[in-house]
């Protein structure tokens, strides 16, 4: 939206991130979401262009809200359990 890519936190061809650049990514989603959460109500009526595998879909702005919000709550929660797992204390929201 607004230009913008998604910051992504897996990445396939290299090892597993060190512990304080996970928390960073965290953060970076949540401050992501509160932002999108602080913008104008307009956003979400509004219609954007998403490429896809080579195809062009347009989706309002409410169910890329819903999308991402949804999105971020469910890998944030598998983060913290496998930081749990590990003995960890997951950073607060």
């Amino acid at each position: 939206m607004k230009g913008k890519k998604a910051i992504e936190l897996a990445f396939a061809d290299k090892p597993c991130l060190p512990k304080e650049k996970i928390k960073h990514y965290l953060k970076l989603h949540w401050e992501r979401m509160e932002r999108f959460f602080a913008d104008s109500s307009e956003v979400l009526s509004k219609t954007y262009p998403i490429e896809h595998e080579g195809k062009t879909h347009h989706l309002d702005g409410y169910w890329i809200f819903t999308h991402l919000l949804e999105h971020d709550i469910h890998h944030r929660s598998q983060i913290h359990q496998y930081l749990r797992i590990l003995g960890i204390k997951p950073p607060k929201i």
